[in-house]
């Protein structure tokens, strides 16, 4: 959904753009072949479970509540393209993952981890860049993001939220990091990050929300949470 949405909005400022995308997500690709069998070589996990994933069929008429989600998927990508500048894109079209969830309080639920992880990786990245000056060099660098990486990873495993929250808390640090040692000013860019996260998965999640119960797709199902 993300890159769906990513694409197409960052499609509409020029082929250049899409470009870009399609370079950044392959070297991604390739880093990611390299590093993932790495890391399992050396660390290899210790839990011999496997998932089983065992997906239970809802109620309702499902291309009702399909529709409603892809009406406000559509509604959250004009307003990306009108309002959100292009730096700024991946600030907001998280927002676009809230939707995906078939209940309402799965909705506000993820809605709210979202924030929850925005707050998590702009208090790291904070730390991070706080004791950066104190020392600017880059092996200092690459350490204290590890550090803070090791930490948020050990919370993965072990802490109260969600092991998402953690996860994406770190890609949020890395964000803010980065567009620090470019040209972002680190506490604008941390403040904008969540405000904007704020307001796009609340306004999408109260849009499915209200939707929903006006429509009652689902026929009046008393499990599902209000």
């Amino acid at each position: 959904v993300v890159i769906t949405v990513l694409i197409s909005v960052m499609g509409m400022h020029g082929s250049a753009t899409v470009e870009t995308l399609r370079d950044g997500f392959l070297q991604a690709a390739l880093v990611t072949l390299v590093i993932g069998p790495l890391v399992h070589l050396l660390v290899p996990a210790r839990s011999r479970e496997k998932h089983v994933d065992d997906p239970t069929p809802g109620s309702g008429n499902a291309v009702t509540g399909a529709a409603i989600r892809a009406s406000v998927l559509l509604g959250l990508s004009f307003w990306l393209y009108a309002v959100m500048q292009p730096s700024d894109m991946m600030m907001a079209v998280v927002a676009a993952m809230v939707l995906v969830f078939p209940t309402r309080r799965a909705v506000f639920s993820e809605a709210l981890q979202r924030v929850r992880a925005t707050v998590f990786g702009g208090a790291v990245a904070m730390g991070i860049l706080g004791l950066f000056v104190l020392s600017p060099h880059l092996p200092i660098l690459l350490g204290l993001i590890f550090l803070g990486g090791l930490w948020l990873g050990q919370r993965m495993l072990f802490g109260r939220h969600p092991s998402m929250v953690y996860q994406y808390a770190f890609s949020v640090t890395l964000a803010l990091v980065a567009g620090a040692l470019s040209t972002q000013d680190a506490t604008y860019a941390t403040f904008t990050r969540i405000v904007l996260t704020l307001v796009g998965a609340f306004t999408a999640a109260c849009a499915v929300a209200l939707l929903d119960a006006l429509t009652n797709w689902r026929g009046g199902d008393a499990r599902e949470p209000a």
